[in-house]
């Protein structure tokens, strides 16, 4: 896998690589791939999420406080939480104190924003297709507060697994209500 720091361009892209696998790579314009999703069985929500900086244990939790956190596998040890409300919107928090807003843009919950403290937009990831109704990828753009470093990866594998659940979860609230 490639540095994030080595990126080139204001844009990367997420793969699913395959209908059944549940395997995701985030790749740059210069076809590297940056950070990779893989969840660990058919009817899970575990994931691997993999990057430079290591690889982080993602399992969606709760009900009425949801919450992801997110695991460094070499240390067994917590490194930071997303945790959402009951509008999807959340907080991601990490080990060094530093919190992300993580805000969803759109009424379809296909554009999704992560806000620093300061108030201005790391990043949008979005689903691709029409209207973001194929959901087999997506596409991240680089805002202006966008440092390239270990945060940076988290957010992009944390806020892309959020997403595929958060949908997951809608398609069956909705086939189940009717």
């Amino acid at each position: 896998m490639k540095d994030i720091k080595r990126l080139k361009g204001q844009s990367l892209r997420w793969f699913r690589l395959g209908w059944l696998r549940g395997h995701y790579e985030l790749m740059g314009e210069d076809a590297e791939t940056y950070a990779t999703l893989d969840w660990k069985g058919l009817f899970t929500e575990r994931v691997v999420a993999s990057c430079i900086y290591g690889d982080y244990d993602l399992q969606w939790r709760g009900v009425l406080r949801r919450h992801v956190p997110i695991i460094d596998t070499a240390s067994n040890q917590e490194i930071g939480r997303l945790r959402l409300g009951f509008t999807d919107s959340g907080v991601l928090e990490l080990d060094n104190g530093r919190k992300y807003r993580f805000k969803c843009e759109s009424m379809l919950k296909t554009r999704w924003s992560f806000i620093d403290d300061l108030n201005g937009r790391v990043c949008t990831i979005s689903f691709t297709g029409w209207l973001g109704l194929r959901r087999f990828g997506g596409e991240v753009v680089l805002g202006p507060a966008a440092v390239l470093d270990r945060d940076f990866m988290i957010m992009m594998m944390v806020g892309w697994y959020a997403m595929i659940v958060i949908t997951q979860e809608n398609a069956a609230a909705y086939s189940a209500g009717g």
